[in-house]
């Protein structure tokens, strides 16, 4: 006959729900952010580019208030410098674009007084002298907002004359990790999770491997850490995509992905939460004393609610026809370059890149660059909404 275990050895495999799903809770994030290792993504980082001067200067203040408790992969590290002068073009490209979204409606109103002007009899020369006000003033509004902006890099600066990059390595100092131990090991681990779709980073897998692997490197170089702090680890992201967070049907961030909380919890025996860089100013005004002005928050949140036209249209697409199955660049005779996007479902959307996520660029690209006779698994062709 089996002997049956004691009632004590029973109980002793029992728990409760929050040890045995702890993703599925939110701890006070003030703890966090007091307390605990506070740790940023590069494209949070980066946000020290996309800020104006003084929200900028907000910025780093705030991470100067976390001392030793800010803690950079050395991941994050490398792709910061490594993706530096592409982020400094686009910021540098952001009048531009104002400049192109004005002439739009400046065109249609150029119109509507031409029109104006035909059935009331103006001549030529006083149509002109209208039009020529309105080009003025799209002109002047896009000078203004550019020395409003105070952005003079170009992209092409090395580090050492990138006072921006300077500035934030004054704040970070010495609190960049080192490498895993076995970096090779860990590139497999992370593609092998890939397969299994297991958090983070499983979306970006049609990437070239070295960049493919980047968020679970920064991932595993973050447990690591967390394993020597004895914190609770606080991530800084403004990430969307599924396999960093859960949304609700609003498309609002909800929560991490619990399968990223339990692993930190089984790992380091530590909490785990993530908020984006609006909700960390936010907390470092309310909790470190940090001096955030409305104007600061405000250009902190979150991307998704400030998409170009051509992102919102396609983002639609993708969500309601299921993905997409070509993406072919062509340009005008003037030289402009766009992208035609066909969906599954074979509607075809134009789209200038300019006007595009950096992300979602390198996620048409990726399409581009694949044959689709290949993609057996249409499911994965998805970016995440």
């Amino acid at each position: 006959m089996t002997d049956t275990p004691a009632p004590s050895e029973q109980q002793s495999d029992l728990a409760g729900l929050r040890e045995r799903f702890p993703g599925f809770y939110k701890d006070d994030l003030q703890d966090f952010v007091t307390n605990g290792l506070v740790t940023f993504d590069t494209n949070a980082l980066f946000d020290v580019y996309r800020f104006n001067q003084r929200a900028r200067t907000e910025f780093l203040a705030a991470l100067r208030l976390l001392e030793d408790r800010l803690w950079i992969s050395n991941r994050v590290g490398q792709e910061l410098l490594e993706n530096r002068s592409t982020v400094i073009k686009d910021a540098a490209r952001a009048t531009n674009e104002l400049d192109t979204d004005l002439s739009k409606h400046f065109d249609e109103a150029v119109g509507i007084v031409r029109k104006f002007g035909k059935r009331r009899g103006f001549s030529e020369s006083q149509v002109n002298r209208l039009v020529e006000r309105l080009r003025s003033s799209q002109a002047s509004i896009v000078q203004q907002a550019d020395r409003w902006i105070q952005f003079d890099l170009k992209g092409d600066e090395p580090p050492h004359r990138d006072p921006i990059l300077q500035n934030l390595e004054e704040v970070i100092g010495s609190k960049v990790g080192p490498l895993l131990s076995d970096t090779k090991a860990a590139e497999q681990e992370a593609l092998s999770r890939f397969d299994r779709e297991m958090p983070p980073g499983y979306q970006d897998w049609r990437k070239e491997k070295q960049r493919a692997v980047g968020d679970c490197l920064i991932w595993f170089q973050l447990m690591e850490e967390a394993a020597r702090r004895k914190v609770p680890i606080l991530m800084v992201t403004n990430e969307r995509k599924a396999d960093w967070v859960v949304k609700n049907k609003d498309d609002e961030i909800i929560a991490p992905r619990p399968e990223l909380v339990l692993e930190m919890k089984e790992t380091t025996g530590l909490s785990f939460q993530l908020i984006n860089i609006q909700d960390f100013l936010i907390y470092a005004k309310k909790h470190l004393g940090a001096t955030v002005s409305d104007t600061t928050v405000q250009q902190a949140k979150s991307p998704n609610r400030n998409f170009s036209n051509d992102e919102l249209k396609l983002r639609r697409m993708i969500k309601a026809e299921g993905g997409i199955a070509t993406v072919r660049a062509s340009s005008t005779d003037n030289g402009e370059v766009f992208l035609e996007v066909k969906s599954f479902d074979g509607n075809l959307l134009i789209v200038r890149p300019g006007q595009l996520e950096l992300e979602t660029l390198n996620f048409l690209k990726a399409i581009q660059d694949i044959d689709p006779a290949k993609l057996k698994d249409s499911r994965r062709r998805r970016i995440d909404q």
